[in-house]
């Protein structure tokens, strides 16, 4: 009787945790204001290991041969089902705030490429890093898809947009300028280089890690009539295509 006791105070805790988790509002919480910051890799390594935990408990209550809220345990697994989705979308945001900070990075070297060529052979000279600036842009763009109505989402893909069409205009400037200064020297001394943001140093668990552990958090729910808590096997588990952010060239 003990044991069982036991047992159900762990069912209690487990399924007291998993209703006090909102990770819902790791992604809301600073989405008020257009300037307010992004989720970051931080938040999704937490969300991520605080759900491993969940599941390795529920995991241990399973092996366990007491039937004591095996109901209350069928729920636990919905929830950690339900709230892997908030964790798909906690990523979205996570690499779409990397791609940002490829853009700013291409987009100042593209930039530095002005400054370092003669006139007469910008078009030429800038070919390379404006093809991998757009591509950047163009992945950028790609994974907003999901997530494009986050004011902070729209706010960097107008920023970036816009960053792009004045550099289109330089180019187009430094091709039929005839000055043999820099492209910047021409101009207002006083005009700013493009900001350029410094990459988190947060690297503990890699972006491809942190995919495998999402997916292993998509269990199979359990049987309401099971003598057993654990999951049954239905034949493999569900796979997400999450590409992983990789360092521009």
């Amino acid at each position: 009787m003990r044991l069982r006791k036991t047992h159900l105070k762990r069912v209690l805790r487990v399924f007291g945790q998993l209703n006090d988790l909102d990770l819902r509002s790791w992604i809301d919480k600073d989405s008020k204001t257009q300037h307010s910051p992004l989720p970051t890799q931080s938040n999704l390594v937490n969300a991520i290991s605080t759900l491993e935990d969940l599941k390795r408990e529920l995991n241990d209550l399973g092996d366990s041969d007491h039937s004591a809220g095996m109901e209350l345990i069928a729920e636990c697994w919905q929830g950690l089902s339900n709230r892997r989705d908030t964790v798909v979308m906690l990523k979205s945001f996570v690499d779409f705030s990397e791609l940002i900070v490829e853009c700013d990075l291409s987009f100042s070297r593209l930039l530095d490429k002005l400054d370092e060529l003669p006139v007469g052979k910008r078009d030429e000279g800038v070919g390379e890093p404006r093809i991998r600036a757009f591509k950047v842009l163009t992945r950028l763009r790609e994974a907003s898809t999901s997530i494009n109505q986050d004011p902070r989402i729209k706010y960097q893909i107008k920023r970036l947009n816009q960053t792009w069409e004045e550099l289109c205009e330089m180019i187009k400037d430094c091709s039929e300028s005839s000055s043999e200064l820099p492209y910047r020297q021409t101009q207002n001394p006083q005009n700013s280089r493009i900001p350029v943001y410094s990459r988190s140093g947060l690297k503990s668990r890699s972006l491809m890690d942190l995919e495998n552990s999402i997916s292993s958090l998509n269990t199979p729910l359990p049987s309401k009539s099971s003598k057993r808590s654990m999951p049954p096997s239905l034949g493999g588990r569900m796979t997400f295509n999450l590409s992983p952010v990789t360092d521009s060239p």
